[in-house]
């Protein structure tokens, strides 16, 4: 830690902020009642929505979207599928290694990146604050939700079919 704040950090202040902060700072200013008399609502949805556009832009690339969220994307597919699997042997409870909710926080513009990862449709507004994503891994052992599962060998039980759910 330097002890230095922003301006002291960067010699040049002067330069205008980005659409993504300037969208990200009139937010916060206008969630909690303080955004300037000078700022309407319109105009905090504007620059919202430039910043919404661009982050879709670059998210919709899957590479970007890998490169951006592929180690947190990962972890949660990887937690989905230990759950599958804990759920799929007949653990109960799960292993304490395989929680059955696990909760991420992260911040707003991590939604756009996740959305890109898991190849979602992102929103055309930016994130309100306390926006979540929320995946459920499903189970079931009905042939007709199986899909194309396998037998299991010598039993003739279906193995579980797993999906997940996005909301």
């Amino acid at each position: 830690f330097s002890g230095q704040g922003p301006r002291e950090a960067n010699a040049s202040c002067d330069e205008p902020l980005s659409w993504n902060k300037l969208a990200e700072i009139c937010k916060c200013l206008d969630a909690y009642g303080k955004l300037p008399a000078s700022i309407s609502a319109a105009d905090v949805d504007e620059a919202a929505g430039i910043g919404a556009f661009r982050w879709r832009a670059l998210m919709a690339e899957p590479e970007l979207a890998a490169l951006a969220m592929g180690e947190m994307g990962a972890a949660m597919l990887d937690h989905a599928d230990r759950s599958r699997r804990a759920a799929a042997a007949g653990a109960q409870p799960p292993p304490v290694s395989t929680p059955r909710v696990q909760l991420w926080s992260a911040h707003d513009s991590t939604l756009f990146g996740l959305l890109g990862y898991f190849r979602l449709a992102a929103p055309a507004k930016w994130p309100a604050y306390g926006a979540q994503l929320r995946i459920d891994v499903l189970l079931s052992r009905r042939s007709s939700e199986a899909g194309a599962a396998a037998l299991q060998p010598g039993g003739g039980a279906q193995k579980p079919a797993a999906s997940l759910r996005f909301s």
